[in-house]
């Protein structure tokens, strides 16, 4: 009836899916994650970067310097160009 259906077209999926996860497939442990010392070295060096970046961003606003971003208000501005360097310094 339609629960045997239902129950071997599940079986035979799974077992499908599972063949090609075994040929196909990969994994990452956490050793893959953990950068080595020169890509460790590199990501301090960005950090400290946009961090001096973002820091001026924060004067200039404090100081009523900032530029307003076209179609922002300086609000917008002043909250936007620190989460676009931080973005950068994560995304590089």
């Amino acid at each position: 009836g339609p629960e045997a259906t239902h129950d071997h077209t599940s079986r035979a999926s799974r077992l499908v899916v599972n063949f090609w996860l075994f040929q196909n497939g990969f994994s990452i442990g956490i050793g893959d994650t953990v950068a080595g010392p020169k890509g460790h070295g590199l990501h301090h060096a960005a950090y400290w970067r946009e961090k001096q970046l973002v820091v001026e961003i924060i004067e200039e606003a404090y100081h009523d310097q900032l530029k307003v971003m076209p179609g922002m208000t300086i609000q917008e501005s002043s909250e936007s160009k620190p989460e676009w360097e931080l973005d950068r310094a994560r995304n590089d």
